[in-house]
């Protein structure tokens, strides 16, 4: 985190982030693929997507609480974590590196090609799969810096990321809204080309800002709602959620799963749930944050190994392969963690 509110307030966020951080091995080692498709479905493109949005808003909350001190606005707060985010993006796109050359010559493309699309990818989605977060965190909170020095209101720029969520929106779960616009080859041509460019529209701009701002908002304005309420309006956001998630993919108009309506009102929810129940303090919540982080960076590790060891993963079923995963991700993790207290440069890697 980047500055905590007051004791006790935002323990049970943590313990929320673990989970976030278990639901997304989840993504990308689904436990119940060939096990049961409801049950997939409903915990890797429904529950599990809720993940990486949530991660959005608190890192947003506990950096501008700091940012913000007696009502003036310290940038150099907000510049020095861009700098930590680029940093840890960097360094763990240098280790993925050699799998995103392997997949890259999987797919066909020549050796000579790797880089001039490794760098694309890098600026605009990222070096490797799971980090685009780094690289969209590190661009929305520049895009905010910008927006705070030209002193844009800022209910132009909620308006602006509103807009840029639904336009990222037809392009994932509500991809059947725009597909009629294939009748028109110019527009789509231009539309396809800017896809390319960007590969997805998971990143800063279409979906980082939006949740991103959900965080400011959180931390310049004390939310007073009820615990009773905001556990009504979460249940009743999920069940939006739930029914969009499943319709939108039942009849066909789902492309990608990361970016849905209801995801945005659940997550806003569940954070402001969170901010309602207070745990005493206790050194376990920072271990959980650690651990947190790590796992998300190096379960993928596990992960590629399951594929690049065939005899491995073609001997464990989908649950154990899950289970593969996140224990030896969780003992890599603890094992960094307390190394870092002896080898203080290991820190580099999550903080």
């Amino acid at each position: 985190g980047s500055g905590r509110a007051a004791a006790g307030s935002c323990n049970f966020i943590d313990i929320l982030k673990f989970i976030c951080a278990a639901l997304v091995v989840s993504i990308h080692v689904p436990p119940f693929s060939g096990v049961n498709w409801i049950v997939n479905f409903g915990l890797v493109n429904f529950a599990a997507r809720i993940a990486v949005p949530f991660f959005f808003v608190s890192s947003a909350y506990f950096l501008f609480r700091k940012a913000f001190t007696e009502g003036a606005f310290d940038s150099s707060v907000v510049i020095a974590y861009i700098k930590r985010i680029l940093r840890i993006y960097v360094i763990w796109s240098l280790i993925y590196m050699p799998f995103s050359y392997i997949h890259m010559r999987e797919a066909g493309l020549s050796a000579k090609w790797f880089l001039a699309i490794y760098a694309k990818n890098f600026i605009f989605s990222s070096g490797y799969g799971h980090l685009w977060y780094l690289n969209a965190a590190g661009f929305a909170y520049i895009f905010l810096l910008i927006v705070l020095s030209l002193k844009i209101r800022p209910a132009f720029v909620a308006c602006f990321a509103c807009a840029m969520y639904l336009i990222g929106l037809c392009t994932q779960s509500w991809f059947g809204l725009i597909e009629p616009l294939r009748r028109f080859p110019l527009l789509w041509d231009f539309l396809r080309s800017v896809k390319m460019l960007i590969s997805t529209a998971r990143n800063g701009l279409f979906e980082g800002l939006l949740f991103v701002l959900i965080g400011v908002f959180f931390a310049r304005r004390e939310v007073k709602m009820k615990m009773k309420t905001a556990v009504l309006c979460l249940f009743g956001s999920l069940a939006f959620f739930a029914a969009e998630a499943f319709t939108l993919t039942r009849i066909g108009w789902a492309k990608e799963y990361d970016m849905y309506l209801g995801l945005v009102p659940t997550v806003f929810f569940l954070f402001c749930t969170a901010l309602n129940i207070k745990l005493p303090d206790a050194p376990v919540y920072k271990k959980l944050r650690t651990l947190s982080s790590l796992i998300y960076f190096v379960h993928m590790l596990a992960a590629e190994c399951l594929m690049l060891i065939p005899s491995l993963g073609g001997a464990l079923s989908a649950p154990f392969q899950y289970l593969f995963v996140f224990c030896s991700s969780l003992l890599l993790s603890y094992i960094i963690m307390r190394a870092s207290g002896r080898a203080a440069w290991l820190k580099c890697l999550y903080k």
